[in-house]
């Protein structure tokens, strides 16, 4: 083998090492909850207060889907309350009209029957699905052509979401998704296939419109440091999910070794996913204090700020 592609495969069997170690490191999960790019704050109460398309159809395929999935995911109680025949005025913007008729009396009788934090309207545009075939032909071993035809379904689901504030009718957001999808492919044609493909396209279209306005749950790992004093400790009773013990076992450490930033650092981490953030942010201090140099221990504290950050957001409205 030429000496060129040995170093070459030496050097991608090295990196491949490297990552693989990195994945084995030990470490602690945090699990915490980060704000949506639109974010409602403390938010319980949803009211579905409008929903139009094409057709009745479309509309009550991504409707119901919409409210099943924010059930499902069960951050926010959300009520059906679309009204069964849509008004001739577009009720929804009139919803907080301030005016004396007789429409701005319903709209605030409708407030009134169905307090919410955030009223909902779904304007579905599109939820459409067709068939495709392929046809492509064989040669067996003596030669002799065959064709094969498969077929499968494709689909377009695409709607707009409009949320209003529940207390004077500001408009938090308004945006639209748009999501395909198709069948698994077959051999023969079925008339299933265009209902699969059009519920995956529903369901990822929906899915996308919830990620705009619902909390994500996010886990991230925390590397530990192994070289620490009494590290190898600690990350056994970690393994056993007993992490009050191993802060403990470390803090009793730091009180023998009070100049280690690697102790530190892991008391952070340990304090962290105690959810104790006070305590978590004064060990990542003395980490960064003890080894000013340090990358791992100035972005730890930094990522803390952040997440703080996060969960401040979550205690609010923007």
């Amino acid at each position: 083998m030429h000496p060129k592609f040995v170093v070459r495969r030496e050097a991608l069997l090295s990196l491949g090492l490297l990552i693989f170690c990195a994945a084995c490191a030990p470490s602690v999960t945090i699990r915490r909850l980060a704000p949506a790019p639109y974010n409602l704050g403390p938010v319980k109460k949803l009211v579905l207060a409008a929903a139009n398309g094409p057709s009745e159809r479309e509309t009550g395929l991504v409707r119901v889907r919409f409210i099943e999935q924010i059930d499902d995911q069960g951050f926010f109680d959300i009520e059906d309350a679309v009204p069964a025949r849509e008004d001739l005025f577009d009720f929804f913007d009139r919803l907080f009209s301030k005016d004396s008729s007789s429409r701005a009396n319903d709209a605030a009788e409708f407030r009134r029957a169905h307090p919410a934090d955030v009223y909902v309207r779904l304007h579905v545009t599109e939820v459409k699905s067709w068939r495709r075939t392929d046809a492509k032909t064989h040669k067996d071993k003596d030669g002799k052509e065959t064709k094969k035809v498969t077929y499968w379904a494709e689909a377009n689901c695409g709607f707009q979401v409009t949320l209003i504030d529940g207390r004077d009718g500001t408009r938090f957001a308004r945006f639209s998704v748009e999501r395909q999808a198709s069948s698994p492919i077959y051999d023969q044609w079925s008339d299933d296939l265009l209902h699969d493909a059009q519920t995956g396209a529903v369901n990822a279209a929906v899915n996308e419109a919830l990620k705009q306005f619902t909390p994500q749950r996010i886990s991230e790992n925390l590397t530990l440091d192994e070289k620490a004093p009494r590290a190898s400790e600690g990350i056994d009773l970690i393994k056993s999910d007993k992490l009050r013990e191993a802060r403990h076992l470390w803090e009793q450490a730091a009180k023998e070794t009070p100049d280690s930033a690697g102790l530190a650092y892991n008391l952070g981490c340990v304090c962290e996913a105690l959810g104790d953030t006070k305590a978590a942010g004064k060990w990542y201090g003395d980490a960064t204090r003890l080894d000013p140099a340090s990358e791992r221990n100035r972005r730890a504290a930094e990522d803390l700020q952040r997440r703080l950050a996060d969960a401040e957001r979550l205690r609010r409205r923007d």
